[in-house]
């Protein structure tokens, strides 16, 4: 149960950053007024403009991906009592989900939905690293047990 805890933690965690991420993106290309993904009227516009977008905005997008998956799966590590990375890599799974779903509903160029699918899992993975119970000479505990 506590491992599912931590997941869902975790989750929370990782879709703030999300967010963040998603308004720093905001910051460097703002989308034009009216159009909406979920409007069959505009979709064409929208994918459009979204073709438009610059990289830089596109990978502050991916790296906030990545991030958010190292948030969450560090949360998700650090709520467990034993030395496993299972949660950590389920938050990354359940990102990569989501991220999936976000890019089925809103169309985006194809690099960033490559880069956007393949960003979760690594960062959730360095995340539980980072969060790992250390042994008491500074090691790292390994193990999934």
């Amino acid at each position: 149960m506590r491992n599912l805890y931590a997941v869902l933690v975790g989750m929370m965690l990782a879709f703030a950053l999300v967010a963040v991420g998603d308004s720093l993106a905001g910051m460097l290309f703002q989308m034009p007024k009216g159009l909406d993904p979920y409007d069959p009227a505009t979709k064409d516009a929208f994918k459009a403009a979204m073709a438009q977008a610059p990289l830089s905005a596109m990978l502050v997008m991916v790296a906030g991906y990545f991030v958010a998956g190292m948030g969450g799966g560090y949360l998700a590590r650090k709520l467990v009592r034993t030395p496993t990375m299972r949660p950590s890599i389920m938050v990354g799974v359940l990102l990569t989900a989501a991220t999936i779903a976000n890019f089925v509903m809103i169309p985006s160029p194809l690099v960033m939905v490559v880069l956007g699918v393949l960003a979760p899992v690594p960062g959730a993975f360095a995340g539980g690293r980072l969060g790992g119970v250390k042994t008491g000479d500074g090691r790292l505990k390994t193990g999934d047990g």
